[in-house]
């Protein structure tokens, strides 16, 4: 069982590497989440206990995907904005 849940932790792991690189918001978040069950399905076979690193690897791909994901709304992102200059 925890050989399924690895090669699926896996799959997700590489899928959502590839979604921040060409992937939609919608299409980022879907990939998260799937990763975040795959991280609590192997919390709850024990698995992270003996695999502690591994553990830190694929939490840290979580959050980098969180940080990733946020778009700026329009009046943060300066674009259509009139420089101004102020001597």
């Amino acid at each position: 069982m925890t050989a399924i849940a690895r090669a699926e932790l896996q799959r997700r792991s590489a899928e959502l590497q590839t979604l921040l690189m060409k992937g939609s918001s919608a299409q980022i978040i879907a990939a998260r989440e799937k990763l975040r069950l795959s991280l609590v399905e192997l919390q709850e076979l024990g698995y992270w206990q003996d695999n502690p690193d591994e553990f830190q690897i694929h939490m840290r791909l979580y959050r980098v995907a969180a940080k990733l994901m946020f778009n700026p709304p329009a009046s943060m992102s300066g674009l259509g904005k009139k420089v101004q200059y102020i001597p």
